[in-house]
């Protein structure tokens, strides 16, 4: 999935393998978590799919986790793979 959704791309051969399709500072972590996990969401009723919910917009919570859905996805696709290596470099030094 990560191939599909145009984080990475295969080399053939004796050498080959996988590599970043872009360089790390274009692909965000939110990137990386929907390739492999789909929409992330704290409950599947604001994951953006169609469940049947009972209450539907009656619901008393769903502002709530909508508002944590966004700050999820805020986070998610502000933090870059290269911001993590950096992060990680600077722990260890």
């Amino acid at each position: 999935s990560l191939r599909k959704d145009g984080l990475l791309t295969s080399v053939r051969g004796a050498y080959g393998g996988y590599m970043l399709s872009r360089a790390p500072d274009d692909i965000t972590v939110g990137q990386v978590l929907r390739a492999l996990e789909g929409e992330i969401a704290p409950y599947e009723c604001v994951d953006g799919t169609d469940h049947n919910c009972t209450r539907g917009d009656d619901c008393a919570t769903k502002l709530v986790l909508v508002k944590i859905k966004v700050s999820i996805d805020q986070v998610i696709d502000s933090i870059t793979l290269n911001d993590m290596v950096i992060d990680n470099i600077e722990i260890e030094e």
